[in-house]
């Protein structure tokens, strides 16, 4: 189960559904490890253009090396993946506090919903009926 699957409930959708992030996915669950990652943003919501790129938040361990919080990790980890994407990291403990912070990143993230149930892990379908409207 998702270390986040209690703040979405059933809202998690199956990275399958997302199948030009394969690739991208799959370097994510080697580089990072991660807890969760969310889709947000204008692909999450399905108001993209040509020019839209993809929004991602990985969310790893406390104990995650620091390196991996790196913008700079991000971009070299999506180099190359076939898709554009903004790959950004946070630490569970930090992403947890900052859901208490009026207007913060992470409080937005709740209008999205979660690709996969831990990407190594079983997945969980999103209800045919809520639109993807954010994250992963």
């Amino acid at each position: 189960m998702s270390v986040v699957s209690d703040i979405y409930g059933s809202r998690v959708a199956p990275a399958d559904r997302f199948p030009e992030l394969r690739l991208l996915l799959d370097r994510i669950k080697m580089a990072y490890s991660p807890l969760d990652v969310i889709l947000y943003g204008s692909q999450a919501r399905g108001e993209a253009t040509e020019q839209s790129d993809w929004d991602i938040k990985v969310i790893v361990a406390d104990d995650a090396p620091e390196g991996l919080l790196s913008p700079l990790f991000g971009w070299k980890v999506q180099e190359g993946s076939g898709v554009y994407a903004d790959v950004t990291c946070t630490r569970l403990s930090d992403f947890q506090a900052d859901l208490e912070v009026a207007n913060s990143a992470e409080l937005g993230f709740l209008r999205h919903v979660p690709i996969g149930s831990k990407l190594t892990g079983t997945r969980r379908k999103a209800s045919l009926d809520q639109p993807l409207t954010a994250a992963v």
